[in-house]
């Protein structure tokens, strides 16, 4: 699997095999921005979209947009 990132303020390493961290910088009084993330895989089926260490799901499937 392959995550492809559509801001250059972002940072991608895999943790481990299949498992790959995406990393956003966070400005907390800056205007939304919309972020789409696409996972380069021939697979639907097993990817799944988590908030960091807490494990929240934010979505399935093989791109997730986030704002």
């Amino acid at each position: 699997s392959l995550v492809f990132l559509a801001s250059p303020l972002m940072a991608i390493w895999e943790l481990k095999k299949d498992v790959y961290v995406v990393e956003l910088d966070w400005y907390p009084d800056a205007p939304g921005e919309m972020v789409v993330l696409t996972c380069d895989t021939p697979e639907e089926d097993g990817i799944t979209w988590t908030l960091d260490q807490s494990g929240e799901v934010l979505g399935s499937g093989k791109t997730l947009a986030i704002q």
